[in-house]
């Protein structure tokens, strides 16, 4: 299948127009499905958190080349529509990685795009974390499990998916009316829904019948463990914690808008860094003076997004049965980078 095609790997990111060649740059690997015009027909790639492959296979990839051929043949025949290329962006337009790793003759990593993409979206005020942050939403959260080897195959449908009407061996056609081939696509396409959305377009098709679903989207949909990112803009807390169960969140009288969070580890380098002194137990009920929040009720979920990181927030905590104010300074994570003089408090 791979002789059909002119086979090209790109080493560096340096010369690429990542406005149009756009992916989720913290997968393991993508490939493009393209033509000499830069037509995109495809993308075959992506990642959740459970591992770096829990979507690549040789049969799905297989498929993905079929059909990247069959549109290319549509292509030519005139049968594919025109599409807008995005306005031309280019690494060196990132201000800190063109001071960091291109003037330094560095290699232009992908996950080394997204991150300082985000640092530099910080540093204008223009960072919306949980599109940023929470980048590539997990189809699980919708209740999709596929069937890898088959590509948009349906093995299962559960939540908000079953109850829009999809079912195993459903195979999904479209996104809001983009037609989608492999789980990359769908993936990309995922990505572009407005995080406060509250409905998502699905086309698939049942037995040779395509059908149109109307997914109701859950209220956080687009909040996954994000770990494998390693985010300079997440602030690193060094504690673990769960949302209060509703039973406990009745015993302390919080109403459902309140932010809670009951601290279940503490990370040894709070108390060797001078961190904070949160304990095992504690219930963090407010943040920065902010007790409740209509969107977020996790406290802990709340700090990420509204906490820079480096940037110290004052706690409200229970702790037994009293309420106690206490302080948290956060560090920025660096994973492979340049760390900037200015910023001594990362690791």
């Amino acid at each position: 299948m791979l002789s059909k095609y002119v086979r090209a790997r790109i080493v560096s990111l340096e010369g690429v127009d990542i406005a149009h060649w756009k992916f989720d740059f913290h997968a393991s690997i993508m490939y493009f499905m393209t033509n000499a015009d830069e037509y995109i027909y495809a993308r075959y790639g992506g990642r959740d958190s459970r591992a770096a492959d829990s979507y690549l296979n040789l049969e799905s990839l297989r498929l993905a080349l079929a059909e990247g051929l069959a549109q290319h043949e549509r292509y030519r025949a005139g049968k594919l529509p025109k599409r807008r290329r995005a306005k031309p962006m280019y690494p060196k337009d990132i201000p800190a990685l063109e001071r960091y790793v291109i003037k330094e003759r560095g290699c232009v990593e992908c996950h080394h795009i997204a991150d300082y993409l985000a640092q530099h979206l910080e540093s204008t005020g223009k960072l919306d974390k949980k599109r940023s942050m929470f980048a590539f939403p997990d189809i699980r959260n919708l209740g999709i499990e596929l069937d890898v080897p088959k590509g948009l195959v349906v093995r299962n449908a559960s939540g908000a998916a079953a109850t829009a009407g999809m079912k195993g061996n459903d195979r999904i056609r479209a996104i809001e009316g983009v037609p989608v081939i492999t789980f990359g696509d769908l993936q990309f396409q995922l990505d572009r829904v407005e995080r406060d959305a509250r409905q998502l377009k699905l086309e698939i098709e049942r037995q040779g019948v395509r059908k149109q679903l109307a997914l109701t989207l859950p209220k956080l949909w687009w909040n996954y463990d994000i770990g494998f990112r390693y985010w300079s803009i997440d602030p690193q807390l060094y504690f673990e914690s769960r949302p209060l169960f509703p039973q406990e969140r009745e015993a302390l009288g919080l109403n459902g808008t309140a932010l809670a969070a009951k601290v279940t580890a503490v990370d040894a380098l709070a108390g060797m860094l001078k961190l904070h002194d949160l304990q095992v137990g504690d219930v963090i009920v407010g943040v920065n003076g902010v007790e409740r929040d209509e969107l977020v009720q996790d406290a802990r979920l709340f700090m990420r997004l509204n906490v820079t990181p480096g940037k110290s927030a004052d706690l409200s905590v229970i702790r037994a049965t009293k309420r106690l104010k206490t302080k948290i300074k956060t560090r920025r994570q660096y994973y492979r980078k340049t760390v900037p003089e200015e910023d001594n408090g990362g690791h």
